[in-house]
């Protein structure tokens, strides 16, 4: 298990556990051995202050940026994402299975800026 580093979607690397402002970013998980990666997880953890939408894309293309544009050759997947509405602090953990994805990053579309943080586990 580890916490995942968030990119702005100009490739900036954002400090672990400072609040974001409103935009788009990014954080890539890449299991060492994902062709024998069968359960992959996000665990997303927010502050009272942010609201964001999250969604999950995937990806085979190993040439393309963890922060590049989805037409680039980023895929969604079908993944239950939390909703951060603001106004009250909380924490998220799904599982994603059998995705036949080799890389996968959640994308965070931050509307009013605070602390996000990704984390991320899988198994064989």
């Amino acid at each position: 298990m580890r916490e995942l580093t968030i990119f702005k979607d100009d490739g900036a690397e954002q400090v672990i556990g400072a609040s974001l402002v409103a935009g788009t970013y990014y954080a890539e998980f890449t299991p060492e051995d994902s062709e024998r990666c069968r359960v992959n997880g996000f665990h997303w953890i927010w502050d009272a202050t942010v609201a964001a939408t999250v969604t999950v894309e995937g990806t085979n293309i190993p040439s393309i940026s963890a922060y590049a544009a989805a037409s680039s050759g980023w895929d969604p997947q079908t993944a239950t994402v939390p909703t951060i509405a603001g106004g009250s602090a909380g924490n998220d953990l799904q599982t994603l299975t059998n995705t036949g994805a080799g890389r996968l990053r959640t994308k965070l579309v931050v509307t009013t800026g605070g602390v996000l943080r990704v984390y991320e586990n899988h198994k064989h």
